[in-house]
């Protein structure tokens, strides 16, 4: 929460000092007075348009608490500005975009076109909410003493203090915020430091990439000025950028390349194994079978259970059209054949996949039947859960974050 003095009933010349109360996504939802009232509200779509304004204070700032302009009601995100009636900034992008990222090649795109998952505070590339710039309370309460909230804790911090500081190098800042408390909650859970280390190598290639062209144009611009030794100096920056990209392209391709033989299945964020073995699948057919997998997406309450025949008891049933399942019904055995799955293989593919897609949401996990001491793939659900920081509470048969 920060203070600034604004006019207040439109006068030019009352001023009062006024308290910014922000939302979860840094969205200024309120204003508050010296005394504590609150004086004005506001609610914003995703994109910042703004939907409920009252009170009357003169305030600049609304949307991801960055400064609108009153004439044109553009957002100004440093870079360039955003026009929140298009949901798209006014001028190109200065940086081109990375080719395995399409979204990214989209020079007046903001936030991914997802800024309820992104922000791009920067007006040159958008970050993960939750992975970089801002955490709710809640979350933090909630995730603290895992390591990954340690890591995304000291990531939102060096990150937060670079852009302070005005450091442009947010990719290396988010790099060492994120070893620092790694390091400071030990080791913790090595599959959500695997994503993090995932999200920080992304970050860091794109910062790689914008030094690449910056040190290539300095080169070609020595070289046009007759200053051989500046242009050599840049093209060989240039040349080490390249490599260094090349590098973390390949480690990163490497972490996200799965092999089945090898038993290695990962949740299907990332999954995409080697061709030509006996079991092995492509991302695409994978990511088409597991979008047909999922009923009812986006509900708030997911639902886990015993199929029963797809009787009155059965978590298909209860799930009606109130939560989201998963189901691939008769295609199981079907899909088992095809690519010489296990019910392992199938279990850590598409089940787990699923189970990923609810923990990163936050979302509560509802039970058609007790999966205590259950033998079958309702139990390795709730065994899954538990490993990832979830409890159990058997009178509402739900699970939460801890």
């Amino acid at each position: 929460m920060v203070s600034e003095t604004l006019y207040h009933n439109d006068s030019e010349t009352e001023e009062e000092t006024f308290f910014y109360l922000l939302d979860g996504n840094g969205d200024v939802r309120a204003l508050a007075d010296e005394a504590g009232n609150v004086t004005d509200t506001y609610r914003f779509d995703a994109f910042g348009i703004k939907l409920i304004q009252t009170g009357n204070t003169k305030n600049p700032y609304g949307y991801r608490s960055e400064e609108t302009d009153e004439l044109t009601g553009f957002v100004y995100l440093r870079a360039r500005y955003m026009n929140p009636a298009t949901g798209t900034f006014i001028s190109e992008d200065t940086f081109g975009g990375v080719l395995s990222s399409p979204i990214t090649l989209n020079r007046y795109a903001y936030a991914g076109q997802n800024p309820v998952n992104f922000v791009d505070p920067s007006g040159h590339f958008f970050l993960a909410i939750k992975q970089v710039v801002t955490l709710t309370i809640q979350e933090m309460l909630r995730d603290y003493e895992g390591t990954m909230a340690a890591g995304r804790l000291g990531a939102f911090t060096s990150v937060m203090g670079a852009i302070v500081s005005g450091d442009s190098d947010l990719g290396w800042a988010y790099i060492k915020g994120y070893a620092r408390g790694v390091g400071t909650a030990g080791l913790g859970k090595l599959k959500e430091l695997g994503q993090g280390i995932r999200a920080a190598k992304q970050l860091y290639m794109v910062i790689t990439l914008v030094r690449v062209f910056k040190n290539g144009s300095l080169a070609a611009y020595s070289f046009s000025k007759k200053d051989y030794a500046a242009a050599a100096f840049y093209g060989s920056l240039t040349v080490f950028g390249v490599l260094e990209y090349r590098a973390e392209a390949k480690a990163l391709f490497q972490m996200n390349q799965t092999s089945v033989n090898n038993g290695d299945i990962k949740s299907h964020l990332y999954y995409n194994p080697d061709k030509g073995g006996s079991k092995s699948i492509s991302y695409k057919d994978y990511d088409n079978i597991y979008q047909k997998s999922i009923h009812n997406p986006g509900k708030e309450k997911v639902m886990l259970g015993k199929y029963d025949g797809g009787g009155p008891t059965s978590y298909i049933t209860k799930a009606g059209d109130e939560y989201t399942y998963f189901s691939l019904g008769s295609e199981w055995d079907a899909i088992k054949g095809k690519y010489g799955f296990t019910d392992d293989d199938m279990f850590k593919l598409f089940n787990e996949g699923f189970l990923d897609d609810g923990i990163y949401g936050g979302k509560t996990f509802y039970f058609s039947h007790n999966p205590i001491n259950d033998r079958g793939a309702l139990g390795m659900e709730y065994e899954y859960l538990l490993k990832n920081n979830y409890i159990w509470n058997e009178t509402t048969m739900t699970m939460k974050p801890r």
